[in-house]
């Protein structure tokens, strides 16, 4: 559906020229917000992300190692990737949300995000289809809304301090109740995230092949199944046909021509 603040009031008519004007600053606002990186996944499998244009960060690499390390309990957390970039998490019945926001970033705003996100996501999906999604299976679709929510978050001035726009009246957790940690704390030790991040740099050329290969695989099995059966109605013909041949007699059909 369309995503609309909640209990705003109409002004009076835009001239063209001021809504040119708007338009232009939110898109500046969104060029530069601070929000740069979403993603949904689930143990080792991402189940949808959205990165802002011109983010030249490793991002996709290191989140994907990430699943890996973070534990599926129930936990909120932000880890220091370095003095620009911050990795906010929720993890909710095993499922994770990720956002890499810039160091700035009001953590208000970000863990905003994360909840509005996760609540989209579980209106949509049901528990069930979560659990058992391969990977990017959701990313044609939740793909959309990431890019949608996030341009929102960076371009809307009030987002961080208007409950209203997420449609609850709660107080967001108060920032100390965020444990921030180094994020070279998840990795064994000795074990620098530069290194890692090369280690794993193929993922990196790999990973939005993923969701193309999945569909590749699920035509594969089908076209499998359906070479299975073939071969077997052919089989069974073939049996069909020789006991056909020795009840009537041979090849020649000569006890049933009769």
């Amino acid at each position: 559906g369309t995503w609309r603040g909640a209990g705003r009031r109409r002004g009076p008519p835009q001239s063209p020229a001021l809504g040119s004007r708007m338009a232009a600053e939110d898109e500046s606002r969104a060029q530069n917000g601070t929000l740069v990186y979403a993603l949904i996944g689930k143990r080792t499998d991402v189940l949808a992300e959205y990165m802002e244009p011109n983010t030249n960060i490793q991002v996709s690499t290191v989140t994907r190692v990430l699943l890996q390390r973070i534990s599926d309990e129930d936990q909120r957390k932000t880890y220091a990737y370095d003095e620009k970039y911050l990795f906010h998490c929720i993890v909710e019945d095993g499922i994770c949300f990720f956002v890499l926001s810039k160091a700035e970033c009001s953590v208000t705003l970000v863990y905003k995000f994360l909840d509005d996100l996760k609540r989209e996501f579980n209106r949509q999906y049901s528990k069930e289809e979560q659990q058992n999604a391969h990977a990017f299976q959701f990313n044609m679709e939740f793909a959309r809304v990431l890019k949608e929510r996030m341009h929102f978050f960076n371009t809307d001035s009030t987002a961080d301090r208007d409950d209203k726009i997420l449609g609850v009246q709660r107080k967001v957790d108060d920032t100390q109740r965020v444990m921030v940690e180094n994020i070279d704390k998840l990795f064994e030790r000795g074990e620098l995230i530069d290194s890692l991040v090369d280690k794993t740099d193929h993922l990196e050329q790999t990973a939005f092949k993923f969701e193309k290969s999945a569909n590749e695989l699920k035509k594969a099995m089908w076209c499998k199944r359906v070479k299975s059966w073939l071969l077997f109605t052919f089989v069974l013909l073939i049996v069909l046909f020789f006991v056909a041949a020795f009840i009537c007699g041979g090849l020649t059909f000569d006890k049933c021509k009769k």
